[in-house]
């Protein structure tokens, strides 16, 4: 059910909140390109509403009473991962140019840096083969590509790819 979710035009891109129940379909979400916030269970239902609301986000929640609460909301009743991130990207279709380009662990943002003066920070396997790294504006985490990120991108073209 989704009631109320409006996005004010086709070239904005929607912000989510995702309760606590949701945690996975949240990470996926962020794989996707998606700004999405994580409220995790010590977040009163009414904390979630205020943040959601004063953010302008929408409230992807499994709650049906919290749904029922927030107009700015959707339900989900599936309960497999992939019938859930299918759910919200039929609703939302992602840009693939957005995929991987925020911190899975924060929501932060990633940024293209430069390897110089790294070779402490990163796996010797990654810096020297001078892999293509970013990082978390946010929590300053590195990302790379390599075998799981490559798993990740199928799956996101797996599940985008079936909708159209």
């Amino acid at each position: 059910m989704i009631k109320g979710v409006a996005v004010k035009s086709s070239e904005e891109v929607p912000k989510f909140m995702v309760d606590g129940m949701l945690g996975k379909l949240c990470r996926w979400l962020r794989f996707f390109g998606f700004d999405a916030e994580y409220a995790g269970c010590e977040i009163s239902d009414s904390e979630v509403i205020f943040i959601s609301q004063s953010q302008n986000r929408i409230l992807v929640t499994s709650d049906r009473e919290l749904a029922s609460r927030f107009r700015n909301s959707i339900l989900l009743s599936e309960k497999a991962i992939k019938r859930q991130i299918r759910r919200i990207v039929s609703e939302f279709p992602p840009d693939p140019e957005a995929f991987l380009s925020r911190c899975s662990l924060c929501n932060g943002e990633l940024e293209q840096i430069n390897l110089k003066g790294l070779r402490e920070s990163l796996p010797e396997s990654v810096y020297g083969r001078q892999l293509s790294v970013r990082q978390c504006k946010k929590c300053r985490k590195f990302y790379w590509d390599g075998t799981h990120q490559s798993s990740i991108m199928k799956t996101l073209r797996e599940l985008t790819g079936e909708l159209t």
